[in-house]
């Protein structure tokens, strides 16, 4: 039913529910992201594409497919105005060229990582792990006077605190 939404439904919304509901199937997470492929290039659909691959599980996503997206992930970033490159939207498109440059071979992968380089802010999400007192990325290292922007995204109850310090000066 949810595919068929996909491929015949002309109402925008009707669609986009589907797109987001596809991560929602229990099975079928290869073919949920060869279908979300075409999305990706479609600005009314993009950014609920991108969010709903960021949860397919990377041993579903294709290599192949992975190496198509990333080169239009990268190709659109580098026609991304500067002052749109920190938007949630442009963050999660390139989280997913990051993730997704992990199926590449690793030339290609450091080619495009060094395209991005040049044009895009650091962006770190760290999320809070439910019911426990830790963060889902334990350490992170930016390269010194490279921007970077940290995001917290806190969805348990409880409250949590973050503690950013120079190398090797925690103890301190």
């Amino acid at each position: 039913t949810i595919v068929r939404l996909l491929d015949a439904s002309q109402n925008a919304d009707v669609r986009r529910a589907a797109i987001s509901a596809l991560i929602h199937v229990p099975t079928g997470h290869a073919d949920s992201f060869e279908l979300l492929a075409p999305f990706i290039t479609d600005k009314v659909y993009r950014v609920v594409a991108i969010r709903t691959m960021l949860k397919i599980p990377s041993e579903f996503r294709s290599n192949e497919k992975s190496s198509r997206l990333v080169d239009s992930l990268v190709d659109r970033a580098e026609q991304t105005p500067a002052a749109e490159r920190t938007t949630d939207e442009f963050v999660d498109a390139m989280q997913l060229a990051d993730q997704l440059m992990a199926k590449l071979p690793v030339e290609a992968a450091r080619t495009y990582r060094n395209r991005l380089r040049e044009i895009t802010v650091r962006v770190v999400r760290i999320h809070t792990v439910e019911e426990e007192m830790r963060y889902d990325t334990p350490y992170f290292a930016v390269e010194a006077g490279r921007p970077v922007q940290i995001v917290l995204v806190n969805e348990d109850l409880m409250p949590h605190n973050l503690v950013i310090t120079a190398n090797d000066a925690l103890k301190e």
